[in-house]
């Protein structure tokens, strides 16, 4: 190969089997303990548990319901988790970082054009 020609190297990304796009709403996690990131994201929504509380016969068997409640919770429901090193969550960053200021970049210049408008 001579000085002028660039070595090159063609990458193919893939999709593997169990491959699926989840909406997330949130992220929680730490550090494990050999230092790595783990990540597990989750989609965040209310839910109202209804609960029924009933008597207990001596034979065993369910008597008078004693009351019924409703209560809201928040559902923290994980969709994925995530584990990295350190040296990929930096360019992970990096990667988000520019996505986020591609974003603002885009919303900035519609509301200017609307502006215009």
């Amino acid at each position: 190969m001579n000085k002028k020609e660039k070595s090159t190297v063609k990458i193919v990304y893939k999709y593997s089997d169990d491959y699926k796009n989840s909406y997330v709403t949130g992220l929680y996690g730490g550090l494990t303990p050999r230092g790595q990131i783990k990540m597990d994201f989750f989609v965040e929504y209310f839910e109202t548990i209804d609960e029924e509380n009933f008597e207990i016969l001596p034979d065993g068997t369910l008597g008078n319901k004693q009351n019924e409640e409703n209560k809201r919770a928040i559902i923290r429901e994980k969709v994925t988790g995530i584990l990295i090193d350190i040296e990929n969550a930096n360019t992970f960053v990096d990667w988000l970082n520019g996505k986020i200021k591609e974003h603002q970049k885009l919303v900035s210049n519609l509301t200017k054009k609307k502006k215009k408008d």
